[in-house]
Parts: structure tokens; C-alpha cells; sequence
């Protein structure tokens, strides 16, 4: 798998998009975030997933910065690749953003990183650059 044999870490799909992903206790902490384009065709979204190892699902149902329709996400690990599935998450990006695809894992994250990965995925907030 990777030097670290976790899922824990910075995953890239190479057309703009990135998630880094904190796993603990069943849960995947993650913040997702896209820039297909040169415009508004853009996205982020954190959040809490439940993990079902190699399965995962977010849902935004109850959020109070939620859109009208429930958003969800589903990460299914696969060998060597996170692939992403969304479903109603246009209210997170632009026109002609997506947060779907197939990831890899190009790093691991830093002690502090993780810790500001959980934070805003408890949150719901994106972290500040």
C-alpha cells in the first residue's frame, strides 16, 4: 500500500482536486476541495464520514450549512486509490466543479496538520490557508 499503510493523509486526483483525511476510530475526517477551471469552478467541503474500512459515507443531513437537498459523499478505497462519489453536493462548489474522481495518496500529514484536518471537519468549516 504506502510506506505508512494508512489512509491517514494528502490524496490528489490530478485534475485540481485534493483531500486530506484523518482516520480515527471509524470515522474519516476530511476536508475535500476542488478548482477545476479558472472561474467559479471551485469547491470545499469537511466534514465527519463514518468508515466501514475500505467503505465510507458523509452525509449532510442536519447541518445547519447545509443546502435544501441532502449532500452525500461516499469514499471506497481500492487498492492503491480513494475513489469519491457525490451525490446532490453542487451547494459545496461551482458550475463546473466536482468533487468526484479517483484519488492517490501523495503524502502523509504532519501531527498539526491532522489536528487541523479533525477541527474543521467536526466543524464544517473549511481551514484558513
Amino acid at each position: 500500500m504506502w510506506r505508512d499503510e494508512t489512509i491517514t493523509g494528502v490524496w490528489t486526483d490530478s485534475y485540481g482536486g485534493r483531500i486530506e483525511v484523518v482516520e480515527r476510530e471509524g470515522q474519516l475526517h476530511f476536508v475535500i476541495q476542488c478548482v477545476r477551471g479558472p472561474t467559479s469552478h471551485t469547491g470545499g467541503l469537511a466534514g465527519v464520514a463514518v468508515w466501514n474500512d475500505p467503505i465510507g459515507w458523509f452525509s449532510d443531513k442536519g447541518r445547519e450549512d447545509a443546502g435544501d437537498a441532502e449532500a452525500n459523499l461516499s469514499f471506497i478505497l481500492r487498492e492503491h486509490k480513494l475513489e469519491v462519489v457525490g451525490a446532490n453536493t453542487g451547494y459545496y462548489h461551482g458550475a463546473r466543479a466536482y468533487f468526484d474522481g479517483d484519488y492517490v495518496k501523495t503524502s502523509s500529514l504532519s501531527a498539526k496538520a491532522q489536528v487541523k484536518i479533525v477541527k474543521s471537519a467536526k466543524t464544517g468549516e473549511l481551514p484558513e490557508e
